[in-house]
């Protein structure tokens, strides 16, 4: 059964291919045309105008305007928007693949998320796409295949006929033509039901293409005069571009440089004109007239068009793209018996891995330079390099036969999760580094976590006792966020004296006080682009907090010593075990710096409060401890989880790990149960019983950390391992409750 029709999504379907078809006009109107398309909002126009700038090639104008988008998306809880947002921002971040990988991933999640079978099909299509990009046909169309599979549920005939046109468009690169002229034809019939004709003309360009590449020229001139005459009279500039372009490599083909060179030129100059400036275009437009000198005889017109596009391949990593042009510029050089510099850039197109170039160009880079060798009159390297051939070739068969079943024409695999399930939530576990569990308190933490991560700039406080796990979750969002290529830099407010946390934070110069014998980098600079986590935030001196504020304000640095300012970009993630707001009323802490940190707010409950998630913590702190012994796994029996459940755990999660560690030290037993709970673990076993036995328990910190003091017999280490305390945390504790005589130093 079908979902029934969203009239808000029809409505932004319509303006998206508005914006496709002329992306720079679209911008120019874009503020006018809210009347007409009243169910949709600012949020979804700035998308539209953002996406507008995309398929311009102007990711430096787009990308500020995803992120403010994404926030307030993020705000609102808008899961589809946050999906088109991810999917735009995987198209401004080409060529970094990591980028774009993650970008898609977090689409996949939230759309999952969602419950949307349309988000859904979004998302899968980008990574389809993507895929597609990189020659990963087969995982490409079965992510397409699975968006048709989805699209039986929406009624969205665009998408579907998107999801068609990309499923041609591999079958075409997949030397399937029978197959890619089917899909096409059934986009052509969605496409003239619901007058897509923009998209009508993109598959007509397409058609055009698969009979260039059979060899009926005519035929496809045909199909490419059609439709630039149908840009002219619907107003399709981007395809009209497109189609122009293709007339040219059709003129190539047909060994005519003059009436190629005049496409080429009548395309480039449409491009100007509207503002299109895409680097692979540029890259292709370069390359082609190129080509057209090369066929025209024209070879010192035809070696610059080709540094031009070199120079553009290089500077967008355009990996294929760059060898693509030493292959074609080498044997220009070769027809010039310009040997050595021919000989220069093949051995640098030889030098990539079969992961960067495909077989067929590293085989042609191969042959050339046998031929290269031969003309200089080098036989030995030639027969070396012909030999060489030979056993790639062997390989390559080799290769072949082994994967010939899966039909895989490609050797680059992306990371993506390759299921046919098409559940809208995952229900994979996945790596939340170290953060365990499956309780509702545990889910409620890890989606604001997640959340979190998904809006790289904003700020997090998180809060919650000592031990419950607040630097693994600042772990887990900085690695499920964009900035993980960054550096994630830790820094303990409280572990620093109150003179040295100034420089620590923002830095120093040599000769700044005594001691500075260097310039040295603070922790705001060594985390630029990542993220800097700053724990017990709380316990930071009045006078650092006002520079902290400044520094986050101004995102700008004066390391102490210096009078230059140095530009810093990092999210600061917080943490404090502390009441904050109670520091706020009695003026410990600025209210000012409070409202800087914490745009989000994760609250991380005891472990008390999560007893379900005990089971789990135990397998996971087991396996952890016996992999680092190098011990076997014990039995566990029921008795020892349900006595680990009886216990409140004052030092959380923390103490349950040191715990664990300490039985694989002492045990000799492979089974653990809750009697050897009360042999090994002291106090520990008896509390087991009775949390309140002993009276180890109190609502007040300062009696439970003397407590602590007297059964450790004024041991302040070992008082902190119980308590799981730092030192330092410790430390203070026992000043300020005025407890020193509790411990060894006092007698």
């Amino acid at each position: 059964m079908k979902e029934a029709v969203n009239p808000q999504r029809v409505q932004f379907e319509s303006l998206r291919a508005l914006c496709e078809d002329n992306p720079a006009h679209f911008i120019e109107v874009s503020s006018t045309l809210a009347n007409e398309y009243p169910l949709l909002g600012d949020l979804q126009f700035r998308l539209l105008e953002a996406y507008a700038h995309t398929m311009l090639g102007k990711a430096n104008l787009a990308l500020p305007m995803l992120e403010e988008i994404l926030g307030k998306a993020i705000t609102e809880k808008d899961l589809l928007m946050m999906v088109y947002c991810y999917l735009l921002l995987a198209k401004c971040y080409e060529p970094d693949i990591h980028k774009q990988q993650s970008c898609l991933k977090i689409a996949e999640d939230t759309a999952r998320q969602s419950g949307d079978s349309f988000a859904l099909a979004e998302a899968l299509s980008g990574q389809g796409n993507f895929l597609y990009v990189h020659k990963n046909y087969k995982e490409a169309e079965e992510k397409h295949l699975m968006v048709q599979k989805l699209l039986e549920k929406v009624h969205s005939p665009t998408r579907k006929m998107r999801s068609l046109v990309s499923l041609a468009n591999i079958n075409v690169d997949y030397k399937q033509p029978l197959k890619a002229i089917a899909f096409f034809n059934e986009a052509l019939e969605i496409c003239r039901s619901h007058e897509h004709k923009n998209h009508e003309l993109i598959i007509l360009n397409r058609l055009a293409m698969i009979q260039i590449d059979q060899g009926h020229y005519q035929d496809a001139k045909e199909l490419l005069n059609k439709a630039i005459t149908l840009c002219d009279e619907i107003g399709l500039t981007v395809q009209k571009i497109q189609a122009i372009f293709s007339l040219g490599a059709l003129y190539l083909k047909m060994k005519c440089p003059d009436d190629a060179q005049h496409s080429f030129e009548q395309s480039a100059s449409l491009a100007t004109k509207v503002g299109f400036s895409h680097p692979m275009f540029l890259v292709d437009l370069h390359y082609n007239r190129g080509e057209v000198n090369t066929q025209k005889g024209d070879i010192p017109a035809a070696i610059d068009c080709f540094d031009l596009a070199l120079g553009i391949a290089k500077e967008q990593h355009f990996i294929e793209a760059i060898h693509e042009i030493y292959i074609a510029k080498a044997k220009i050089l070769m027809s010039q018996k310009r040997y050595l510099e021919a000989e220069q850039l093949l051995k640098q197109s030889l030098k990539a891995s079969q992961k960067e170039i495909s077989e067929a160009m590293q085989d042609e880079a191969m042959e050339l330079l046998a031929k290269l060798y031969h003309k200089m009159k080098d036989y030995p390297k030639c027969v070396q390099t012909q030999a060489k051939h030979i056993t790639q070739l062997r390989a390559w068969n080799k290769e072949l036969k082994q994967r010939s079943r899966e039909c895989v024409p490609n050797k680059i695999h992306f990371n993506f999760q390759s299921s046919h399930d098409l559940s809208l939530r995952d229900s994979k576990a996945i790596d939340n580094y170290g953060f365990i569990g499956n309780s509702p308190a545990h889910k409620k933490v890890l989606d604001a976590a997640l959340l979190a991560a998904g809006y790289p700039n904003v700020n997090v406080i998180l809060m919650g006792e000592s031990g419950t796990g607040k630097e693994v979750i600042a772990n887990l969002i900085h690695h499920k966020s964009l900035r993980k290529y960054h550096a994630f830099v830790p820094f303990n407010a409280a572990a620093i004296s109150a003179h040295l946390v100034e420089s620590e934070l923002f830095g120093h110069t040599k000769g700044s006080f005594t001691g500075a014998t260097n310039d040295s980098k603070g922790f705001f600079q060594m985390a630029n682009k990542g993220t800097l986590f700053i724990d017990e935030i709380s316990e930071m001196p009045l006078e650092v907090q006002a520079k902290l504020l400044r520094a986050i304000e101004s995102k700008k640095v004066n390391p102490v010593g210096s009078s230059c300012e140095i530009a810093v970009d990092c999210r600061i993630i917080s943490a404090t075990n502390l009441d904050i707001y109670d520091l706020i009323r009695t003026n410990h802490f600025r209210l000012d710096l409070f409202h800087r940190i914490n745009t989000i707010e994760i609250f991380i409950p005891p472990l008390r409060e999560r007893i379900e998630d005990i089971p789990l913590l135990v397998e996971y702190f087991i396996n952890h401890y016996a992999k680092e012994f190098g011990k076997d796994l014990p039995s566990i029996k029921a008795s020892f989880v349900q006595a680990l459940q009886g216990y409140d755990f004052p030092g959380n999660v923390r103490e349950l790990k040191n715990l664990i560690e300490r039985l694989f030290i002492l045990s000799n037993t492979h089974i653990w149960d809750d009697s050897l709970l009360e042999n090994l673990c002291c106090n520990f076993g008896t509390q087991m019983k009775s949390s309140t036995q002993h009276g180890f328990r109190s609502d007040s910190e300062e009696e439970l950390i003397k407590q602590a003091l007297i059964r450790c017999k004024g041991l302040q280490k070992e008082a902190a391992k119980l308590l799981n305390m730092s030192d330092s945390t410790l430390s203070r504790r026992i000043i300020k409750y005025k407890l020193d005589i509790f411990t060894r130093k006092s007698k």
